[in-house]
């Protein structure tokens, strides 16, 4: 698999995508550049993640080709693969250590390109940045090229990860040097994780607060389910239910409204946020992985694969059975497929309804798109189960 691509073809695709893609993601996410990146490659570009558009809108005003670092998932089908490669886009298995990335992004600062990465990890469900991931920091200390961040504002309220429907709305875009290259030398990695951590803190809810901007659309909750899948409520898990604008509880009949400003309304209003909802979710699964319980996934679909880039192997069609002391699949011939817990690393949601990890280098994706549960509870009771063990949190 490629890493790199001919730099002639990489400035002249992206200029392509400029005169193409440029136009529609200014139209779809109204987009407001605060300042122009004025800054000259090589350097690092980093940026909160909302949404799967957000490389090539933290682009937007930039002239030269970005060199992403993505997911490996999205070079396993052919097309992406070939849009990738021509962008010089360098694969990444998430949340496992990878040398022939890191070589990749060598290469691209001795080409004086610009490396594109999400400290992330991971796209955020809230709008409010997730933990950075620590061997970003180390990337910087190893580069040792100035790190210019694009800050996106308002892109959540455009296209919520959750959701399938793009709303009417202003981004905002604006771009700043927050580490020098003649700076980091004199700086250890704990203080570069510090510093990216202090500056690239971003909440959407506590700027629309302020701000309150308008984001019409249709079916505004549609798919919130498989974010908020608690009822604040009665505390039922998995008893959520979106239909056009509303958001309500299949079991106790708790129901709010999703308003043009990506509130809640309703009677009886517990939480009018999404970040707020979600906080109070992960209590809630954190006490429940404390004791027993039990859950089934129908409708499933597994996949099996290697850290290979190759097309994943359709399995069978089963059910995900997760309680307080296994974890399986089991296939419509009642076979099961047991899986140790404290095994698992590079636990991450694909396409928001397909939950992936590995055991050694063994890969395993479910498709839950069917599902009466969503991949990211599963991955989030994953991730408690794996803290309760004593296994790596992925």
């Amino acid at each position: 698999m490629r890493t790199s691509t001919n730099p002639i073809k990489a400035t002249k695709f992206y200029a392509f995508l400029r005169r193409t893609l440029g136009i529609y993601l200014k139209r779809s996410f109204m987009i407001h550049i605060t300042n122009k990146s004025l800054f000259s490659p090589p350097y690092i570009l980093v940026g909160n993640h909302i949404n799967n558009f957000d490389p090539f809108i933290m682009a937007y005003g930039i002239s030269h080709p970005v060199n992403y670092v993505a997911s490996d998932a999205y070079f396993r089908n052919f097309l992406l693969r070939f849009l990738l490669n021509r962008l010089g886009t360098i694969p990444k298995t998430k949340f496992l250590s990878d040398v022939t990335t890191a070589k990749a992004m060598i290469n691209v600062k001795k080409k004086d390109g610009i490396v594109g990465v999400f400290p992330e990890g991971a796209r955020s469900w809230d709008g409010h940045i997730l933990p950075l991931v620590y061997s970003t920091a180390k990337l910087i200390k190893l580069l040792k090229i100035d790190v210019v961040a694009a800050s996106l504002r308002g892109a959540m309220f455009v296209k919520p990860r959750w959701s399938r429907y793009r709303k009417k709305g202003n981004t905002y875009l604006s771009y700043e040097k927050i580490i020098d290259a003649a700076e980091i030398s004199n700086m250890s990695v704990s203080d570069i994780y510090d510093r990216m951590s202090r500056l690239l803190y971003y909440d959407e809810y506590e700027f629309q607060r302020i701000h309150m901007n308008r984001y019409t659309g249709k079916r505004r909750a549609e798919r919130l389910e498989r974010f908020l899948y608690v009822c604040p409520s009665c505390l039922g898990f998995h008893t959520m239910k979106s239909e056009k604008n509303d958001f309500f509880c299949t079991a106790c009949g708790y129901r709010v409204v999703y308003d043009e400003y990506g509130f809640f309304q309703g009677d009886d209003l517990v939480f009018d946020d999404t970040r707020k909802w979600s906080l109070f979710q992960q209590e809630q699964t954190k006490k429940m992985t404390r004791g027993e319980f039990k859950f089934e996934a129908n409708k499933v679909l597994m996949h099996t694969g290697s850290r290979e880039f190759k097309r994943l192997q359709r399995f069978k069609i089963g059910s995900l059975h997760l309680s307080d002391d296994s974890f399986y699949f089991q296939n419509i011939r009642r076979q099961r497929f047991m899986f140790d817990i404290k095994k698992i690393s590079g636990l991450n949601i694909q396409s928001n309804y397909k939950l992936e990890f590995y055991i050694t280098d063994a890969l395993y994706r479910f498709n839950l798109s069917k599902s009466n549960i969503c991949a990211y509870s599963i991955k989030k009771i994953l991730s408690e189960m794996k803290i309760k063990i004593g296994g790596e949190n992925g």
